[in-house]
């Protein structure tokens, strides 16, 4: 990672909209014409969601 600040928080925020989208679809839930967002309740998909973020954006933030 270089020393530009403007180039690190563009790659940042590329990253982080690019895994809200992906999320988006992975909660997403159709039901005939409406769609509904779930909540995730399961404790193993929880931990894989949160364990999935925090090593994804720890290896942008740690990549020298």
């Amino acid at each position: 990672m270089d020393d530009n600040p403007v180039g690190f928080l563009i790659f940042f925020f590329a990253n982080l909209s690019f895994s809200i989208i992906i999320f988006y679809f992975f909660l997403r839930e159709e039901k005939g014409s409406k769609v509904k967002y779930k909540v995730i309740k399961n404790e193993e998909m929880q931990e894989f969601v949160f364990s999935f973020l925090k090593n994804y954006y720890f290896r942008i933030i740690n990549d020298d």
